[in-house]
């Protein structure tokens, strides 16, 4: 928007190109069932109460990234006004359930806030089932009952196909069945072949005490990639990690598959150290320009990294190269964290990073650094642009504008104002060597005066 400050390495990147026409769509609900026919598997449903629509998106990927494929819209009710979709979920039963705000009147303020049709006590839900290509065929099953299960039973649900079941079947497990659970989730990993019953075992595991240094070993050599990416993060939630679980990370940002990348990077960035800031870098240099969502997550763990006083410390003393080394400063001065300022002052000079970093670096540690801290970038500023004095102004309105955002005082630093001096006679004459900006009109009919503007 306007005024709006740089990404601050926060947005993510874009999977869509439009809005559906509305602003006022709902989260995406994710079809991870077998029940609608392939087509419409791994699919997102999104409702539009504003169109009276449900959209399909398909999804395609780019490595790790997601973009959508925007399908022939799966409702459309446009003869009924009063259908306002606003939520939908893929229910335990492969399902879609949609929640109905039943409305004619969805604006604010369009019509009285006392018009009949505005309706303040009614609302459907809808349940979307696949009946055969001719109508005719069976209803879902229905949905299983959890309590009604043996713990066996319940750990059998770990493969379902259905993403609910497989989750409810998790949670369950470990809360109702917590004496047999990790056995059962044990015998699992052993047994099934089945990707998604090793994936949910192995988080019942980790949830129960966690995975041992060889089953940990056994599933990062899996062979299907979903079980090692919900290893990496599983491994992620850790407090602390051990060198098995380093390595298991490290490694992962070399793997065949781009999401286990992508969830290693995640992990890593969740537990920084000086020693895997290069290992990120080199992943990023691999990464394929389109897979915007890896290079992000890339970009996020390095921040994480800079965020962190020990790691930065030994940052400091670690031989980057020169392209390295300008990235982590870059994203260093992004971080808004005084955890920064020693690496920042350090290595950002003039020649090592470009001068927007210089910039950036020297708002953040007036904002958050120390005051000795302060002092060395006020000191140092002259220099880092000897030569142009209209980026040492921009480099004060910086430095102002991040001792303004800490409270502090800036107008009353005798050093600013002796720094403006010295910059002050070359602005001047500047100025008025240039064409005016501003012009005069006479008043039709009365002798033109002389000009008001002037430096």
């Amino acid at each position: 928007g306007i005024g709006a400050a740089g990404d601050k390495l926060g947005f993510g990147p874009t999977m869509i190109n439009h809005n559906h026409g509305s602003t006022g769509v709902c989260g995406p609900a994710y079809y991870a069932a077998d029940h609608f026919p392939p087509a419409y598997r791994d699919s997102v449903f999104i409702c539009n109460p504003v169109t009276g629509r449900l959209h399909c998106d398909k999804l395609k990927d780019f490595g790790s990234t997601h973009q959508c494929n925007t399908q022939p819209d799966f409702i459309v009710a446009d003869d009924n006004k009063w259908f306002r979709p606003v939520d939908a979920i893929v229910g335990p039963d492969g399902a879609l359930y949609i929640a109905d705000f039943c409305n004619l009147i969805i604006g604010h303020y369009e019509a009285p806030l006392d018009h009949p049709d505005r309706d303040r006590t009614h609302g459907r839900v809808w349940r979307v089932v696949w009946r055969g290509e001719d109508g005719k065929g069976p209803p879902p099953a229905a949905a299983p009952d959890m309590t009604k299960l043996s713990a066996a039973a319940v750990a059998e649900k770990l493969g379902d196909p259905n993403l609910l079941v497989r989750v409810l079947a998790t949670n369950y497990l470990i809360d109702a069945h917590p004496d047999s659970a990790a056995a059962l989730a044990t015998g699992a990993l052993a047994r099934s072949d089945n990707p998604f019953a090793q994936a949910h075992a192995l988080w019942v595991i980790e949830r129960l005490g966690g995975l041992s240094d060889a089953q940990i070993d056994r599933l990062a050599g899996d062979v299907d990639a979903l079980v090692r990416i919900h290893l990496v993060r599983a491994l992620a939630q850790r407090a602390t990690w051990n060198d098995t679980c380093e390595r298991v990370a490290l490694a992962g940002l070399q793997d065949s598959d781009p999401f286990v990348r992508r969830a290693s990077a995640d992990a890593l960035g969740l537990h920084p150290a000086a020693s895997f800031v290069p290992p990120l870098l080199a992943a990023w240099d691999a990464a394929a320009a389109e897979d915007t969502h890896l290079i992000h997550t890339l970009r996020l763990a390095v921040a994480a990294h800079t965020r962190d006083e020990r790691t930065c410390a030994e940052l400091a003393t670690l031989s980057l190269s020169g392209g390295a080394l300008a990235r982590v400063l870059e994203i260093a001065s992004l971080t808004e964290s005084s955890a920064a300022a020693p690496l920042l002052l350090e290595h950002a000079q003039p020649g090592a990073v470009a001068p927007e970093v210089l910039m950036q670096a020297a708002r953040q540690i007036a904002r958050y650094g120390s005051g000795a801290q302060l002092d060395r970038v006020i000191e140092r500023g002259p220099q880092w642009f000897a030569d142009d004095g209209e980026r040492q102004t921009e480099l004060i309105a910086e430095i102002v504008a991040g001792m303004a955002e800490k409270g502090a005082r800036p107008q009353d630093d005798a050093r600013f104002r002796a720094w403006l001096a010295r910059l002050a006679p070359a602005a001047i004459a500047q100025l008025q060597a240039a064409p005016a900006q501003w012009q005069r009109a006479p008043v039709e009919g009365l002798a033109a005066s002389a000009s008001p503007f002037g430096v």
